[in-house]
């Protein structure tokens, strides 16, 4: 195999792009692609160029016509030839591009025919002027050459990843050292070229007789290993039948000790679990214990906050009898001050019911002094021009009363004012009196509920010291429970550790057993092998001697019915001396 196979990938896209542009063929070149595939490269350099001898060489028969139907659907069948042969059998002589797409040993067979060595049979072409040659090869590198260009591409279907391409520019002549060396021979091998053309084809020939027959050995030989693949395959088939029936009687053994061990976890689960219910008994009596003792701590506590709270009745009810003095005190007080507040609206009442005879007796005043106003206005009106000036005096007379009346009222408002003002100031002092006591109770209440938070301070830092010590002794139940679970889950991860080692036995046991078989197997196929040889030996053997057998009996036969007819011959009389073949028998 010179290419990589038909499965793996083909010419990238971007392989054919950058080869064109190493490459730049020109109309004089003639270009080879090995192993063409579907002539996806020639046809991307007959686009890219003006060549118009394109050679592809593919040995698969599918891939040849998928290249040609390629090369017609693009029109580039007058440039673009398509072989099918073997490509070791190709004269590249005439190429001045090749395009290699091989595996490393494709281009190690393909290297001699592309760059012929220095050979009598190829000096006349050695002589000729030397040409260059530009080869391109995708992934491996000529042996033995060294490129002039290398670049790294990076394909569709492996991102990441650059694949190398090398371009090389190669003579083919091997240089002027080469001449030299083959120059002396040059006669003796153009005299013998013609011969030895004849000799190389009938060679050619041989081989191609021999690799067909080889083939065909080859076609036998694998019908032979396949008919023993066959029989080796029944015998497989029959050994793994008793081998899986084997193991069946192993799995079955396995399963009975796995269900013995499941058995006996089972019972040591039991026994854990009866002792973990002889715990759980033992916490609960212990728990039953502590509750007891909790409920004789109560009892005693109990005890001691009725006392307590006898002593806080009394406390209470002497903060009663001081609450309820301090109340008879305010209502005293309350009531003395209602009494007051009584006694300054009677005093108001009277001095209103003053005011109001006043009011009265002065609207009486104002009344009768109106009559008179209007009697002496009506005088007035009489003497009006009689006596202008007695009504102009008498006038300021009535505005003098009045004025004097104002007056008086005016002294009777003060006097009503300072009366208020005094009840007043009366009322503030009650006030102020009423909530300087209001705060001396609120200052005893205050105190008495600060002296109760002590006591419930000092009662809350007896429980808790109560309940620090229960939480302590708590932790540590929780502690010794810890501890036994602890032990328990050793004592199971110990013997699931057991379980496991014994697991771990029985698949190196098992390991071992496949092992023994599949070596007893390959005896025994061995074995079988020499067997079916002897066997076949001894078949053909018989064979032959059949045959052998066969052919005696058939010239005894011969001679016995040669032997009847000279008997008979004799008994008649003939006398055939002359002429007669059997005379000397006869005789």
């Amino acid at each position: 195999m010179l290419a990589p196979r038909k499965t793996l990938w083909s010419t990238p896209p971007e392989v054919t792009a950058l080869t064109s542009s190493l490459l730049s063929p020109t109309s004089t070149d003639k270009i080879y692609d090995v192993g063409c595939g579907d002539a996806r490269v020639l046809i991307s350099l007959a686009k890219s160029s003006d060549c118009n001898e394109l050679v592809g060489i593919e040995i698969d028969e599918t891939r040849a016509i998928e290249a040609r139907e390629n090369v017609k659907r693009e029109g580039f069948e007058s440039r673009i030839e398509i072989k099918n042969e073997n490509a070791m059998y190709i004269d590249y002589s005439s190429a001045t591009i090749i395009f290699l797409y091989l595996v490393p040993r494709g281009l190690r067979l393909i290297k001699p025919l592309i760059l012929p060595p220095s050979s009598p049979s190829l000096i006349p072409l050695i002589l000729r002027k030397s040409r260059s040659l530009k080869i391109v090869t995708y992934m491996s590198p000529m042996p033995g050459e060294k490129f002039k260009v290398k670049k790294l591409v990076e394909v569709e279907h492996q991102k990441g990843s650059g694949w190398p391409v090398f371009y090389y520019e190669l003579r083919r002549v091997g240089g002027s050292l080469v001449l030299r060396k083959l120059l002396p021979q040059r006669r003796t091998s153009q005299r013998n070229e013609d011969g030895f053309d004849a000799k190389t084809r009938l060679e050619q020939q041989r081989h191609e007789q021999l690799a067909v027959a080889a083939d065909h050995e080859s076609y036998e030989l694998t019908a032979a290993g396949m008919r023993d693949a066959d029989n080796y395959k029944k015998f497989l088939a029959k050994q793994e039948q008793l081998d899986y029936a084997k193991r069946n009687e192993d799995g079955f053994d396995a399963k009975t000790r796995l269900e013995q061990q499941r058995h006996e976890q089972l019972a040591a689960d039991h026994e854990s679990y009866e002792l973990t219910a002889a715990g759980m008994r033992d916490a609960d009596a212990y728990r039953k214990q502590m509750a007891e003792e909790e409920r004789q701590d109560y009892e005693n506590r109990n005890l001691e906050g009725s006392a307590q709270k006898r002593l806080l009745e009394e406390q209470r009810t002497d903060q009663l009898h001081s609450e309820h003095e301090s109340f008879e005190l305010k209502w005293a007080g309350q009531d003395d001050a209602k009494a007051y507040q009584q006694h300054l609206r009677d005093e108001r009442r009277k001095s209103f019911a003053a005011r109001n005879e006043n009011h009265s007796q002065q609207r009486k005043i104002v009344q009768e002094i109106e009559e008179i106003a209007k009697e002496k206005e009506h005088e007035s009106m009489l003497l009006k021009w009689a006596a202008q000036e007695d009504g102009k005096a008498y006038r300021k007379r009535c505005e003098e009363e009045r004025r004097m009346s104002l007056v008086g009222r005016g002294e009777q408002a003060r006097h009503e004012k300072l009366i208020d003002e005094e009840n007043k100031m009366n009322a503030l002092n009650q006030q102020h009196y009423d909530s300087e006591l209001a705060s001396a109770a609120a200052r005893d209440v205050k105190g008495y509920k600060e002296s109760c938070a002590a006591r419930d301070r000092a009662s809350l830092c007896f429980r808790a010291k109560e309940s620090r010590i229960q939480r302590m002794e708590e932790e540590s139940r929780i502690a010794q429970q810890r501890e036994i679970d602890q032990e328990n889950n050793a004592l199971e991860a110990a013997a699931r550790e057991d379980v496991k080692a014994y697991v771990k036995q029985c698949k190196a046991r098992r390991r071992m057993s496949l092992a023994t078989r599949a070596q007893e197997k390959r005896n025994a196929a061995e074995v079988a092998r020499f067997a079916a040889e002897e066997e076949q030996a001894r078949f053909k053997k018989e064979v032959r001697n059949r045959q052998l057998d066969a052919k005696y009996a058939a010239l005894a036969k011969e001679r016995e019915n040669a032997m009847r007819a000279l008997e008979n011959l004799k008994h008649k009389g003939c006398t055939l001396a002359a002429m007669n073949p059997f005379a000397m028998l006869l005789d």
